[in-house]
């Protein structure tokens, strides 16, 4: 009977999660490895993408996620120590357009959301971390 039903559920839970530990295990090793090999290529990603965020008067939904992954990446590996995890999380959910125009409580057109997306990002990142 018991193959029948299949494996109990709190069974493949705990496969589910043994494995997302191993994947998270090899993606951290694998992306320090990528940094040890491309040091400068990687820091330079990381920079450009963090000195778009905290000076551009205007991002896209796209172009902004894409910068925050970059600065994203540069935290966890050490490279960028100006704001943290829990600020990136948070921008990447509150600079979509739903988000902004809510918090805002009207409705805005595309330009006039990649301004407002702009100057969020600069405000949030210049309030996190260090100024260094």
């Amino acid at each position: 009977n018991q193959v029948t039903l299949g494996r109990p559920v709190e069974d493949i839970v705990d496969a589910v999660h043994a494995l997302a530990q191993k994947i998270v295990v090899w993606e951290r090793s694998c992306r320090e490895i990528h940094h040890q090999e491309n040091r400068a290529i990687i820091e330079d990603h990381v920079w450009r993408a963090w000195g778009v965020l905290t000076h551009a008067r205007r991002l896209s939904s796209g172009e902004a996620l894409g910068h925050l992954s970059a600065v994203r990446l540069g935290v966890c590996l050490g490279v960028l120590d100006h704001t943290d995890l829990a600020t990136l999380q948070r921008l990447m959910v509150l600079m979509r357009p739903g988000h902004l125009q809510l918090g805002l409580s009207r409705s805005l057109d595309p330009t006039q959301r990649d301004e407002v997306r702009a100057e969020l990002v600069r405000a949030t990142l210049g309030r996190s971390g260090s100024s260094s």
